[in-house]
């Protein structure tokens, strides 16, 4: 265990009576297993604040950073999608019950759909910009 593992469990130990849930060893060790370090290089991670148990927070730069910093750049997740018209949720339902209909009536080894489904389903895939 290095010395911050060491520093952590001994964090750990001292929550007993405390508000804090305390960590059974075998939890401990099964999280430090799963930890990643962050990296100022991350998105995720950007800013990093360092703060050690025996310093001070900068509080300051903290405040500074959240109401003064850059906003981040937009990305996939995190862009509007195309405004969809109007009627899709309508759309969607009924494609969706024409299709559940039709697999719930058939018995057998019977043909499930016809020519007019397969249109249908990719037409929802494009009011949705689905992409296979």
């Amino acid at each position: 265990m290095s010395f911050v593992e060491t520093d952590a469990w001994q964090w750990n130990l001292s929550s007993a009576g405390l508000d804090r849930r305390q960590y059974t060893k075998a939890e401990f060790d099964n999280l430090l297993e799963r930890y990643e370090c962050p990296d100022s290089k991350n998105r995720w991670d950007s800013p990093l604040f360092m703060v050690q148990s025996d310093e001070d927070i900068d509080f300051d730069s903290i405040a500074k950073c959240l109401l003064e910093g850059r906003a981040a750049k937009a990305n996939q997740s995190t862009v509007m999608m195309n405004n969809l018209p109007s009627n899709v949720m309508c759309d969607i339902e009924k494609i969706t019950k024409e299709v559940t209909q039709k697999v719930l009536s058939q018995k057998g080894g019977q043909q499930i759909f016809t020519k007019g489904v397969v249109p249908q389903a990719k037409l929802l895939k494009s009011i949705l910009g689905i992409v296979s």
